[in-house]
């Protein structure tokens, strides 16, 4: 049997103004942006919009915060309360989002408007839903949306019944046979066994994780040395 937990619409032409889309879209553009990106994702993204003060930015905050947020609520059947973040996200040539569940504590409902140009499904960048399994493998695409501009897609956010459980520290420290290196190159706290256990579940919360001090000071000051000399063996 397949499950279809993603129950989606689409809106072309959300907005009618398009003076008002084009003032939106360069207030966004001027914003200040930073690189996310791990194994899942690559693309540039700002901060919460939620306290932005630009003009059509706040206006658009306005508009999903009020009548249409009563009216998704009513097409959705969920009792939404008005706690909506708003962020933007760039996405420039090859960086891409791969296959995911959004899945947010307290989160129902996921909305994205699209300020895309023309585009072309050659160039990929398509949004994929896909039924899945009893055991939420994926199985096929059932929906296939191209990007466009002013085109708003919304859908109900992923919510497998879970039971949070707090992580087992692991019995054997994640450690290679050669540990004397590592011993000589990383910082002694990485090495910890309940350490481990948080930079898991820290990654596991938010996809990305920040190892400062990683390597040794020292070690990390050869390393620096032998990338400025170019003293860097290549490997096969």
């Amino acid at each position: 049997m397949n499950i279809d937990p993603f129950l989606h619409w689409i809106i072309p032409n959300f907005i009618q103004s398009q003076d008002f889309l084009e003032g939106l879209q360069k207030e966004l553009m001027n914003l200040d942006f930073h690189e996310k990106y791990n194994g899942l994702y690559k693309f540039q993204h700002c901060d919460d919009l939620k306290k932005r003060r630009e003009p059509h930015i706040s206006a658009l905050r306005k508009i999903l915060s009020e009548d249409f947020w009563s009216w998704l609520s009513n097409i959705s059947k969920i009792d939404l309360e008005l706690t909506n973040n708003m962020s933007y996200t760039k996405y420039e040539f090859t960086e891409a989002l791969l296959c995911h569940a959004d899945k947010v504590e307290g989160c129902w409902i996921t909305f994205i408007l699209y300020l895309f140009p023309s585009w072309d499904r050659s160039l990929g960048g398509t949004r994929d839903l896909y039924h899945i399994d009893e055991q939420f493998q994926l199985k096929q695409i059932v929906k296939s949306s191209i990007p466009s501009w002013n085109k708003l897609v919304f859908f109900e956010a992923f919510q497998c019944p879970f039971t949070r459980f707090e992580p087992l520290i692991p019995q054997i420290p994640h450690i290679p046979q050669d540990y004397e290196i590592v011993f000589d190159w990383i910082n002694a706290t990485y090495l910890d066994m309940n350490y481990q256990v948080q930079i898991q579940g820290e990654f596991e919360e938010s996809s990305e994780i920040l190892l400062k001090e990683f390597l040794k000071s020292e070690k990390f000051a050869k390393v620096c040395e032998a990338l400025e000399n170019r003293d860097v063996e290549r490997g096969s």
